[in-house]
C-alpha cells in the first residue's frame, strides 16, 4: 500500500533501538520488478564506552537519499527497478545481536543488543511482502556490511527457495590470525550471538575457537548456486580504525582506543589476501579490493567510478548480482609485501 518510487517509514512496535526505543524500516516500493534489495546501514559498532559513544542507540524516521544503489536515474544501475528496504542502525550490534540485556563497562544502563532480533520481526512483514520475487540481494556498508553476511544463511531461511545474494561492503570477515582474540571473546559476550550466527553455524562452528571463519566457511559450503561479494579498500581507514581498538599497535590486548590506533595496513592487507585465499575455491564468492583508505562504496556516487584491476565496481557488482562467474580484482599479494 506505499506509494510508489517514495520512500515510506515502517515504525515496528516489536522492534528495539540499544537505548530501549523502538526502530522501524524504510521502503520504496516499484512494480517494476518483483525483486528487492534489502540495504542494511551502518556507522560504528558498540564494545566498550569509546565505541559506544560513536554509536547511535536511537532511529526516528530515515531514508537513504537517492545516491549510489538508490539512483534510479542511472541507466547502468543494476537495481535501479527493484524494490529497496532500508534497515537503519541502532543496536550497536553490527545488525546480529541476541543480547536484550547487554552491559558494557563505562556505558550507563541496560544495551539492547537486538539487531538479529529486529531483523527477525522485519522479515516476518517483509517475506510475505515478496513472495513472488525472482532475486532478493541482503546488501549493507560498514556495520551494516558486516551485518549482510552475518545473516546470510538466517535471511536465506526465511525466503526459502527463492535465492538471496549477499554483497558486503567494508565488513570484511579476518580471522584471528589478523585481529586479536579478544575481540571475538567481547563480540561473543557483549552482543550474545549464541543466538545468532553460532546458532545458525551449530556444530560447524566453536564458540571458543575462529568462528568468524568458521561461520564463513559454513554458510559458503552450504551456498552451492547461489552468490556473494565482499567490496573493501585495501586500507580501509574506518575499519582500521575499529580492528585497531583491538591490536593496539601490536599488543593485541583490546585496549587501544578509536581513530588513535588503527590496525597496521599491511596486516590489513594481509588480512584481505587471507580472506580471498579462503573464499577462492567458491564459484559463487567474488572479492573487489580497490586502493586506497576509503570507506564505503555504495550508497555514494562512487558506486558509479570505482575501479580495481581495470574493472569498475559497478559492473563487478552487476556480475555478482547476475550469478557470473567469480571475479577476485585488486590488491595482489606483492602489493601486501
Amino acid at each position: 500500500m506505499a506509494p510508489e518510487l517514495e520512500w515510506t517509514w515502517l515504525p515496528f512496535a516489536t522492534s528495539k533501538c540499544r537505548g530501549g526505543s523502538t526502530a522501524g524500516i524504510g521502503i520504496n516500493m516499484s512494480h517494476t520488478s518483483k525483486n528487492v534489495m534489502i540495504y542494511l546501514e551502518g556507522v560504528g559498532a558498540c564494545f566498550n564506552a569509546n565505541t559506544c559513544a560513536a554509536s547511535s542507540d536511537s532511529v526516528s524516521s530515515q531514508a537513504p537519499g537517492s545516491a549510489g544503489v538508490f539512483d534510479r536515474s542511472r541507466m547502468e544501475n543494476p537495481v535501479k527497478d527493484w524494490s529497496f528496504i532500508f534497515v537503519p542502525y541502532c543496536t550497536g550490534d553490527v545488525h546480529m545481536g541476541a543480547n536484550d540485556a547487554g552491559k558494557v563497562a563505562g556505558v550507563s544502563g541496560t544495551q539492547h543488543f537486538v539487531g538479529r532480533l529486529n531483523l527477525e520481526a522485519f522479515l516476518h512483514r517483509i517475506v510475505p511482502t515478496f513472495r513472488e520475487a525472482e532475486r532478493v540481494l541482503l546488501t549493507g556498508v560498514s556495520a551494516g556490511g558486516f551485518g549482510a553476511s552475518a545473516n546470510s544463511k538466517f535471511v536465506q531461511w526465511a525466503f526459502g527457495e527463492i535465492p538471496v545474494t549477499v554483497i558486503d561492503d567494508s565488513g570484511p570477515t579476518m580471522s584471528r590470525d589478523y585481529t586479536p582474540k579478544c575481540l571475538a571473546d567481547i563480540y561473543k559476550k557483549e552482543w550474545g550471538i549464541a543466538g545468532s550466527i553460532l546458532q545458525d553455524c551449530g556444530s560447524e562452528c566453536s564458540a571458543d575457537g575462529d568462528y568468524a571463519v568458521e561461520f564463513l566457511k559454513h554458510v559458503l559450503d552450504n551456498a552451492t548456486g547461489r552468490y556473494s561479494g565482499l567490496i573493501e579498500s585495501e586500507e580501509d581507514a574506518i575499519i582500521r580504525s575499529f580492528f585497531g581498538v583491538g591490536t593496539n599497535n601490536g599488543a593485541n590486548d583490546c585496549q587501544g582506543t578509536l581513530l588513535l590506533t588503527p590496525m597496521d595496513a599491511t596486516l590489513f592487507r594481509d588480512g584481505l589476501l587471507d580472506y580471498r585465499e579462503r573464499v577462492r575455491r567458491y564459484p559463487g564468492s567474488s572479492t573487489f579490493f580497490p586502493p586506497g583508505t576509503q570507506h564505503t562504496w555504495l550508497g555514494s556516487s562512487s558506486f558509479y567510478t570505482a575501479t580495481a584491476g581495470g574493472v569498475t565496481l559497478v559492473d563487478w557488482f552487476r556480475g555478482v548480482l547476475e550469478g557470473k562467474p567469480a571475479s577476485h580484482v585488486g590488491l595482489e599479494r606483492a602489493q601486501a609485501r
